[in-house]
């Protein structure tokens, strides 16, 4: 069987070291540590232009360092399949889905959407993880003409543990 095709949106990395929140902080490291290796797992530039913007330098070079650690790989975006995640962005905000200031949300799920994901995992709980969003999201996916059904979890949905022996 194919390894299921795995997105992580900036939360994700963020959360292996968010102290303020070590339940999150522990089931993130534990995700990334134990299963994500049975996934099909990438990022964007878009993931890595936010952990730059990390105001602390030391939790910068941190996030930096794990994006590199758990080998990480942004996408590749062609020019076809840029205009078509522009065009899915508009369509979301017109949608009212994702207002200006969520924009880069918008273009998480429109990669994943114009890729094929299977699934977009994010501790984005207002914004992406819900079941609402997924269903806004995935009628504006089907008026677009994209058919397969984008996921949005948390890494916690992705600790598949029948994978353990």
């Amino acid at each position: 069987m194919n390894k299921l095709r795995i997105y992580l949106d900036t939360s994700v990395i963020s959360f292996l070291y968010a102290d303020d929140a070590p339940e999150l902080r522990d089931i993130t490291r534990e995700f990334c540590d134990q299963h994500m290796r049975n996934y099909d797992v990438c990022i964007s530039q878009v993931v890595l232009l936010e952990l730059g913007r990390t105001h602390d330098v030391r939790k910068r070079n941190l996030l930096r360092a794990a994006v590199v650690q758990y080998q990480l790989t942004p996408v590749v975006l062609d020019g076809d399949a840029s205009a078509a995640v522009e065009q899915l962005v508009r369509n979301y905000m017109d949608s009212r889905i994702f207002s200006e200031k969520m924009r880069e949300d918008a273009i998480h799920v429109a990669i994943c959407t114009t890729l094929a994901f299977d699934a977009l995992a994010s501790w984005n709980f207002r914004h992406l993880a819900n079941v609402h969003q997924q269903l806004r999201i995935a009628a504006v996916d089907a008026h677009m003409g994209y058919r397969k059904k984008l996921n949005l979890v948390t890494p916690l949905e992705l600790m598949d543990e029948s994978t353990h022996q």
